[in-house]
């Protein structure tokens, strides 16, 4: 049972690794993106593909000694003995193969992402020991100098540790993490409203509704600069604070448990929140230059930032309409926080 469990996985991940390098145009060309890494010693290059390469790899390595104290069949067997019964006996999934099928696809959605991501932002946080010698920097007053040097490589440290949880999220699952899968959303409106966040699809609706903001909103006044930036990584921050609460649990799509502490004690959907306000803050410089030159212009900034906004309240609504689907205490929990997304008001 361990070895067919353990070989079914493995054939999950080889199918994906085909998927992602032969079937999929968007992942082949997002896959073999090089990242560079600053080091003492010099530059190392590394393609998205070597490094997530590396981790189903290292992943592969792991899987018999989680099999080895596991004695339940893998999620892989379980959706490949439902698909053989399927074509044999023409019968419907169970409940429990039905949630196996969602918990893959779920991992083969989002794990190339994450894992990718992860990468991107340690990258892009690696080399700040040499921007902070360089002599420019040296010269720069100490607003500019978050501005220009500070302000980017903050930002993508702090996401590293959101995507952190998030990429462990999606690839262990085990009882002593406390983080086992309850449920992965049935709905489909549930999933089209999640997935139409991430790349690739985003890029249609980026192109459809707009996108207007940056993590590094610029301004002529340093001081501006300054106090816009500042906001935004506190957001950022507060973002990240929100993975940091759900720790291993943190998975789009699931109920794995409530979690009620840190930013969850204010409001159900802080993550959301947050995001937005950094979404908004970051957009100002681009709305004042609008309101400075056309009616049109603002408008069409307002109604993007409005369309992001809607699509996330969105989630949070399907995402609560799953975790009532079950009697896990979330609806005492709403109880307890009756607030969605700002304390006191909505």
């Amino acid at each position: 049972m361990r070895l067919y469990s353990y070989l079914a996985t493995l054939l999950f991940l080889g199918f994906g690794l085909t998927y992602y390098t032969r079937i999929s145009p968007w992942h082949v060309e997002f896959l073999n993106k090089t990242l560079s890494f600053q080091l003492e010693g010099g530059e190392l290059h590394l393609s998205i593909f070597n490094i997530y390469a590396w981790v189903v790899i290292a992943y592969a390595i792991v899987l018999p000694f989680y099999y080895r104290h596991s004695d339940g069949e893998s999620k892989a067997l379980v959706v490949a003995r439902a698909c053989r019964t399927l074509m044999l006996e023409k019968r419907r999934f169970s409940n429990a193969e039905s949630l196996a099928a969602r918990i893959l696809l779920l991992k083969f959605f989002f794990a190339p992402l994450m894992v990718s991501w992860l990468a991107q932002h340690l990258s892009g946080f690696f080399d700040l020991s040499a921007t902070l010698n360089g002599a420019a920097a040296a010269s720069m007053g100490w607003m500019e100098l978050y501005n220009k040097v500070l302000h980017a490589k903050l930002i993508h440290l702090v996401i590293f540790f959101d995507v952190f949880f998030f990429t462990i999220g999606y690839m262990v699952d085990h009882p002593k993490l406390k983080n086992t899968f309850v449920s992965v959303d049935p709905t489909l409106s549930g999933w089209l409203v999640c997935i139409i966040c991430y790349p690739p699809f985003n890029l249609g609706l980026k192109s459809f509704i707009g996108w207007y903001s940056t993590d590094s909103p610029a301004a002529d006044a340093v001081g501006v600069q300054f106090a816009l930036n500042l906001a935004v990584l506190l957001t950022f921050v507060v973002y990240s604070a929100a993975s940091l609460s759900l720790g291993f649990k943190a998975s789009n799509l699931t109920n794995r448990g409530i979690v009620e502490t840190g930013v969850y004690r204010f409001i159900r959907h802080p993550a959301y929140t947050f995001k937005n306000l950094a979404w908004w803050l970051g957009a100002m410089p681009v709305l004042w230059l609008a309101v400075q030159r056309s009616p049109l212009e603002v408008v069409a900034i307002l109604l993007s930032l409005c369309g992001w906004t809607t699509i996330y309240i969105a989630r949070a609504l399907t995402e609560e309409r799953h975790l009532l689907m079950t009697d896990n205490g979330y609806r005492e929990y709403m109880q307890r926080v009756p607030y969605r997304f700002i304390p006191g008001i909505v």
